[in-house]
């Protein structure tokens, strides 16, 4: 929209904005559509709350408007969701899950966060590191990229926690600390260790330390 323009934003402004600041968090809710779609379950069991989207980039601002476009809803509250959309209060309860419609995931692929299903095949297949938990030893294309000594163990945590989950893009703060800053402030410096020592995969920390997400550098 152009600057100083005073029109009322268009849905496609805004979905478009939406998709810049929480990509991490539209990709999380397409996999977990396609996860109910693959294994013919009940989408109620792979919904994410409202607070694991807002560690993924994604507001309760964001959340809520989503819901109201019919992008997201509340697997088996969509009635009360929709009236509340209806009587303008477009509350969302704290632990609620939401998931995509299948309006929003045509939505999203036609807009190319994502490939359709379809469409996707191995030979498109993201590099992904592995942690050797027992040698503590990153790897990647089973080449080693970095061996950590003892006294690193916040980065084994961070590291641990990629593992566990698959190497997501990105993942929740994993280390614990007596407080949101202390946390934030530790997982910061794990990063500036893990870059400073390797070159092949960069670490990097987004919403004051909310969370860590990696990159695979190619060309090294």
């Amino acid at each position: 929209m152009p600057r100083g323009h005073s029109a009322t934003p268009t849905t496609d402004y805004l979905l478009a904005r939406v998709m810049q600041r929480g990509p991490s968090g539209l990709l999380a809710l397409h996999d977990a559509f396609h996860y109910a779609k693959h294994l013919g379950r009940d989408a109620r069991q792979f919904a994410i709350s409202v607070e694991e989207l807002n560690r993924f980039g994604l507001s309760s601002a964001d959340c809520r408007w989503l819901v109201a476009v019919g992008i997201l809803t509340s697997p088996g509250t969509a009635r009360r969701t929709r009236r509340a959309v209806a009587d303008g209060s477009l509350r969302i309860k704290p632990g609620t899950a939401l998931i995509l419609t299948e309006e929003g995931q045509r939505e999203l692929t036609r807009r190319g966060l994502v490939r359709s299903a379809n469409h996707l095949t191995t030979a498109t297949a993201v590099k992904r590191p592995r942690w050797e938990a027992d040698y503590w030893e990153l790897l990647l294309d089973d080449e080693l990229v970095l061996r950590l000594i003892a006294s690193a163990t916040s980065q084994a945590v961070v590291l641990a926690d990629f593992e566990r989950r698959g190497w997501p893009r990105r993942i929740p703060n994993p280390i614990q600390a007596r407080n949101k800053r202390q946390s934030g402030q530790q997982l910061r410096d794990a990063v500036h260790g893990l870059n400073q020592k390797q070159d092949r995969i960069r670490f990097r920390t987004g919403g004051r330390g909310a969370f860590v997400e990696f990159e695979v550098v190619e060309g090294i």
